[in-house]
């Protein structure tokens, strides 16, 4: 393994720890999520920084915000790794009043409001939040029993896209297509094809990327289902990296964690799930970095919220399901 991607499993390790010890009685699975919020930035989580906006959260919210539920760890976490956690708070609070008058509420739209307010790059919150409802109104007429209130977190990152609207919506269903036959028709497929659709390249590349990097983590021994993990091997597919060496790194960081507590024996995550933390981490390694957002343009702003919406999916989607073996 790199050195520099077994430093960054190590940090992951120890800030999923912190995390863990801090936060004694929320779900475990949403440990190493939360962790890798701090890892994408390279920092180590402080429990003090963590604790303060746990305050500060619970001093503007109530007790049965949207801000509160499931979602709150994340948030937190997210808060304390950013650079500002009172200045994103606030103007969170102020892009979630904006995404009510085009979404209900709910706990993935205090979510989005996050996001929005770490990675608007300066776009007016209130141009974003109409242009996502917009997406969004496209994506549910083309898939009206798969779009629910989920998708209004990648709305309004796939609202951050220079993409003219019809060409996100026209790329997402021509991968959507391309790729049905090889992973089936769901969630975690329209999940996928809108990070595919956030990146440059032509669809065609981009699927045939997407299945590479499938059946070459499959010839190396990585038994999975895509199952809650397609949106993160796209993120990781569109990322500029050669198919082979992504598969040997994942590889590298999946039997990195395989010895490790909270991996190992009987109660230990399961394969799936360690494969999907693998993904995650390499993923991680070739991303730009969070500085880069203000003044990314193109592929480089592509890659960043393609990265962030299969992130957003996993940590929705651990709000709601517990892993299971395969």
């Amino acid at each position: 393994m790199r050195a520099t991607l077994e430093d960054r499993c190590g940090l992951f390790i120890e800030n999923r720890d912190i995390i863990r010890d801090r936060y004694k009685w929320e779900n475990a699975i949403l440990y190493p999520i939360c962790a890798n919020a701090f890892c994408v930035r390279g920092k180590t989580a402080d429990p003090d920084r963590l604790r303060q906006c746990d305050a500060l959260l619970k001093s503007r919210t109530g007790a049965f915000s949207n801000f509160r539920g499931s979602v709150r760890l994340p948030v937190l976490s997210m808060l304390a790794a950013g650079d500002a956690p009172e200045a994103d708070l606030e103007q969170m609070l102020v892009n979630y009043e904006l995404l009510k008058k085009h979404f209900s509420r709910s706990e993935y739209l205090a979510l989005a409001a996050l996001l929005l307010a770490q990675n608007g790059g300066g776009k007016p919150a209130d141009d974003v939040a109409q242009r996502a409802r917009a997406i969004y109104e496209r994506i549910r007429r083309e898939h009206p029993f798969l779009t629910g209130s989920e998708d209004s977190v990648l709305s309004v990152l796939l609202a951050l896209s220079d993409k003219d609207e019809l060409v996100l919506i026209a790329e997402m269903e021509d991968c959507y297509k391309r790729l049905k036959p090889t992973f089936g028709s769901g969630n975690d497929l329209q999940g996928a094809t809108h990070v595919l659709a956030l990146a440059e390249g032509a669809t065609l590349e981009k699927c045939a990327r997407l299945i590479a990097l499938s059946d070459s983590l499959r010839a190396a021994g990585a038994r999975f289902r895509p199952y809650r993990m397609l949106p993160l091997l796209a993120a990781l597919s569109v990322l500029p990296v050669e198919i082979s060496e992504a598969t040997a790194d994942v590889m590298d960081v999946y039997e990195y964690l395989r010895p490790l507590k909270g991996y190992r024996g009987i109660f230990g995550a399961d394969r799936r799930t360690r494969l999907s933390h693998a993904v995650m981490l390499t993923a991680d390694e070739y991303a730009p970095g969070p500085e880069m957002n203000a003044a990314a343009i193109g592929g480089t702003l592509a890659a960043i919220a393609a990265q962030q919406a299969a992130m957003c999916t996993v940590m929705i989607s651990s709000t709601v399901t517990n892993a299971s073996s395969h």
